[in-house]
Formats: C-alpha cells, sequence, structure tokens
C-alpha cells in the first residue's frame, strides 16, 4: 500500500467512518500559529504532519464531562460499539518526546503490544522499562472507571505483561515517519489486516 494514496478498499472508509462517528465536542477551539498551514505544507516539514506542527499548537481544553466516564464503563454509547464491549484498545504512545509507538492492550490476554517502527529506537536497554507505567497504570485506571464492574470475566490478579512485536514494517532511520506508522498500525489491526505495508 503506498502511504500517500488514499485507501484501496472503500468499505474500510465506510467501516471507519461509522466506528468513529461519537459526539465528543471541543468546549474552545483550537488555535494555531497564522503559518500553521504553511508549515505543514512547506519545506519546514516536507509535506508531512510533524511533531513541531503539535508543539506550536495552543490547546485550550478538551471538554468530554461525565460523558467519558459512562462511556467507559458502558453506560454511554459515544462510539458505535461501547468500550466494554471490546477486547482491543489501541492507544498511541510517544517516547521521550522524539518517537511514536502503538500499544495494543489485549484486555483477555492482560497484554500490552508494542509495534514500533523503528529498530534502533528500541536497541535502548531501558525500552521496556520505557512502559511500565503504562503496564501499571492502565490496569489501575480500568479498575477506577468501573469496568471491571461490568466485564467481571476479565477481573483477575495476574499482572499486565509487555512484549515487543517483532517483525512489524519499518520507517527509514532518521525519516520522522513513526507517527504515520503508528497510524497504520492501527488502521490495519483494527480492521485484521496483515502489516505489510511499506515507508
Amino acid at each position: 500500500m503506498n502511504l500517500l494514496r488514499g485507501l484501496e478498499n472503500s468499505r474500510l472508509c465506510e467501516e471507519f467512518d461509522q466506528w468513529f462517528a461519537g459526539n465528543i465536542f471541543v468546549d474552545q477551539p483550537v488555535q494555531q500559529p497564522r503559518n500553521f498551514f504553511e508549515i505543514l505544507m512547506g519545506n519546514a516539514s516536507m509535506g508531512w504532519l510533524g511533531d513541531e506542527v503539535f508543539l506550536n499548537c495552543d490547546v485550550h481544553s478538551l471538554q468530554y464531562g461525565n460523558n467519558l466516564s459512562s462511556y467507559m464503563d458502558g453506560r454511554e454509547d459515544l462510539m458505535s460499539k461501547p468500550f466494554t464491549d471490546v477486547d482491543m484498545i489501541f492507544i498511541p504512545v510517544n517516547l521521550d518526546g522524539d518517537h511514536w509507538v502503538l500499544a495494543r492492550a489485549d484486555l483477555r490476554a492482560r497484554r500490552m503490544q508494542i509495534y514500533d517502527s523503528l529498530v534502533t529506537f528500541r536497541e535502548d536497554k531501558t525500552y521496556l522499562h520505557k512502559f511500565k507505567p503504562l503496564q501499571v497504570v492502565f490496569p489501575q485506571w480500568l479498575q477506577d472507571v468501573g469496568f471491571y464492574n461490568i466485564r467481571l470475566e476479565l477481573q483477575s490478579a495476574d499482572s499486565w505483561k509487555v512484549r515487543i512485536v517483532k517483525d512489524v514494517p519499518q520507517q527509514e532511520p532518521g525519516s520522522s515517519d513513526c507517527g504515520v506508522f503508528m497510524l497504520m498500525f492501527t488502521m490495519y489491526l483494527m480492521f485484521g489486516l496483515k502489516l505489510d505495508f511499506d515507508s
């Protein structure tokens, strides 16, 4: 699949649009610098939506109100599928402010699978340690929002495991494509497709 071209399968687009439909609202508008789109489309970012664009934005507040808690424990259906009906959750993770990876939380197996598009980044000896907060906080968060009150079969005293998924598509070193790869991992995994794209 060519990342610069649209999805070849319009069914995937329709399914994604149906899944993404929701009523989350922005309380105050996001303000961006005057040259936001110039940065986005210009030579500075080489046409990619890089972190420098987001770091220059001023986001006032996103209001979810009580709807988020209601959604998490299955009382309110903000998306087309209640949170309590899923077995997988996709979490974008930024490491050290430099690199985006995807964490796929498997609620049944109590396991985080990490999809990383840059092999050289995960050669760091402290790499697995970077996911320790997610490994500890995420299960506690599920408990705090009442998730296990509804999904009783998923309650367990077993700790969550973190596993780095090998043999995933890789970006070119130094290319700053990690955000695009993280989004592609999410899309392909969400639709059950084999990770067969490249840069």
